[in-house]
């Protein structure tokens, strides 16, 4: 910083501004790891208890029959993919903390390629989960007869719970595409125009 009344030439100016933006773009990597990491040790402790790891809930129909369309399997694949975000940020800042400049790499091939592969996929295959029909046996009973067996009101909180925070998730995951279809799109385009 200059003193009030000094001058300060147009290298100085350059270097105290390319520090605050490294420090700024430090602290939103900081800020991403320990959302990402939050996110994460929720999601697996989540998944432990849908896989049944955790005693008390090895009994719960989300462990037994995973709603009848395979929730245990989806939280494991969400949680494997929020963990390889947060890999993928926890490398950024590695290496932006070590070489002071930000990785091409692992920035572009981490962030526009491989995290929009993945969660396409997922995206898909969590549509197709949505979809699919497990309602109970007893069609006559029409309010029942399209209702997941989680949603029913004979099942466990548990198994409720998660499979509302499925449905929530599966419908925000809109925005997601969204977001990853906007941001290809500018990645492109910006490389169109260099």
């Amino acid at each position: 910083m200059s003193m009030i009344g000094g001058t300060v030439t147009y290298d100085q100016h350059l270097t105290e501004h390319a520090l605050a933006r490294k420090q700024a773009h430090l602290s939103s990597l900081k800020i991403k790891i320990t959302l990402l990491g939050v996110a994460f040790m929720t999601l697996f402790l989540t998944t432990l208890c849908c896989q049944g790891i955790i005693k008390a809930f090895s009994d719960s129909i989300v462990v037994t029959t995973g709603c009848n369309i395979g929730i245990g399997l989806w939280y494991l694949l969400l949680t494997a993919i929020t963990f390889l975000k947060f890999l993928i940020t926890c490398v950024r800042n590695f290496l932006f903390i070590r070489n002071n400049e930000e990785s091409i790499v692992m920035h572009l091939g981490g962030n526009f390629i491989l995290m929009p592969i993945l969660f396409f996929s997922f995206f898909i295959y969590t549509q197709v989960l949505t979809n699919t029909y497990s309602g109970v046996a007893d069609a006559r009973n029409i309010e029942t007869a399209y209702l997941n067996v989680c949603q029913l009101n004979t099942s466990d909180t548990l198994s409720q719970t998660l499979y509302y925070a499925f449905r929530v998730i599966s419908g925000l995951s809109f925005l997601v595409v969204f977001y990853y279809l906007v941001t290809t799109c500018m990645l492109f385009q910006s490389i169109c125009l260099i």
